[in-house]
């Protein structure tokens, strides 16, 4: 039996695969993050990299109101993914996407662990906004 475990250790998919043995930032965030966050979300890590996808149910005819409310959106999940983790290793995080789907847009939101640690101090309307436009990339897809 023991020789059959050695075996499977070489698989990539299988419990002792290097993957799942190699400790990083992300996975520390994930494991915190998948007790927290709402259910429709999902979240993975590749490498360090984190990957946050979520769904939008926004309707709106107007186009220019559908994106601002989609806007509000990301950035309400900015500040709920950012107090929801520990600080201290969100902050190694190297990259983090968040991915908004709608009907009509994607909106694709590029920044560093490092960057989003600021929002889960910050209360004032204002300074999220200002930090948002400094340290988020932005990329926005019409369906």
């Amino acid at each position: 039996m023991f020789a059959v475990f050695l075996m499977n250790a070489r698989k990539k998919d299988s419990l002792m695969s290097r993957d799942n043995l190699n400790p990083t930032s992300c996975k520390t965030v994930l494991v915190t993050l998948n007790k927290r966050i709402p259910a429709t979300w999902k979240v993975e890590c590749n490498k360090n990299d984190l990957n946050v996808v979520t769904e939008s149910k926004l309707e709106n005819q107007n186009l220019d109101l559908l994106r601002q409310g989609l806007y509000m959106e990301m950035a309400n999940n900015i500040v709920l993914l950012a107090r929801n983790c520990p600080l201290d290793t969100l902050e190694n995080v190297a990259m983090i996407k968040l991915t908004l789907n709608n009907p009509k847009y994607q909106i694709d939101a590029y920044t560093k662990g490092k960057n989003i640690v600021k929002f889960a101090t910050m209360n004032e309307k204002q300074f999220i906004l200002e930090h948002l436009k400094a340290t988020v990339q932005v990329k926005e897809t019409a369906k």
